[in-house]
């Protein structure tokens, strides 16, 4: 793990990544390049689908269980999703950065989304809508924040082409499946005629 060049605060290695990634991103991400520690990343991943598992789930431990194991296949499907197709599109975008490397930083910028388990928390003992509300999207927003810092930092690009890049395989990851269910309903009818 590149820690040594981010680790100026005092921290352990992992600790001191985290704190960068969370509160230094773009630099933490520019130092890193495209070797994000893809290891490192698998764990935060596990980590991360267990505390929201903890915090979202009603009670119970089959609950738990259930919400921990759709938690884990969908924080898998969405990053192996957004790193790949974000490499894709931040390639042709003249990025220049090795597939493992984007898909170890895209993990760690899933690092905020921990913060989701305490607003879970407040929602289940009775918080407020409308703060929970605001509470939930300011996590989001600053989800994206590092997200954009993930891929640009990990590909080499400009803060346009990241933010190209990320709406790029946003819109691919929505218009794949819907030109599929598309060219599906023309066969369907054509095959009828």
């Amino acid at each position: 793990m590149r820690t040594d060049l981010v680790n100026d605060s005092g921290l352990p290695d992992g600790l001191a990544a985290l704190y960068g990634v969370l509160f230094r991103p773009q630099g933490t991400f520019d130092a890193w390049g495209d070797e994000a520690p893809l290891g490192a990343a698998f764990f935060l991943l596990a980590a991360l689908s267990v505390v929201l598992a903890l915090a979202l789930a009603p009670s119970g431990i089959g609950a738990l269980v259930l919400t921990w194991a759709v938690l884990v296949g969908w924080l898998t499907f969405v990053w192996l999703l957004l790193s790949s197709l974000a490499y894709v599109v931040g390639s042709l975008l003249g990025g220049r950065g090795a597939l493992p490397g984007v898909m170890g930083a895209v993990a760690f910028a899933f690092s905020p989304l921990m913060l989701l388990a305490p607003v879970g928390a407040w929602w289940w003992s009775g918080g407020p809508a409308v703060a929970v509300g605001v509470a939930t999207l300011a996590v989001l927003l600053w989800w994206g924040h590092v997200l954009h810092a993930a891929v640009r930092g990990s590909m080499g690009l400009t803060s346009t082409q990241a933010t190209l890049a990320i709406l790029g395989a946003e819109l691919a990851a929505v218009g794949i499946p819907a030109a599929y269910v598309l060219l599906l309903v023309l066969t369907l009818t054509l095959s009828l005629l």
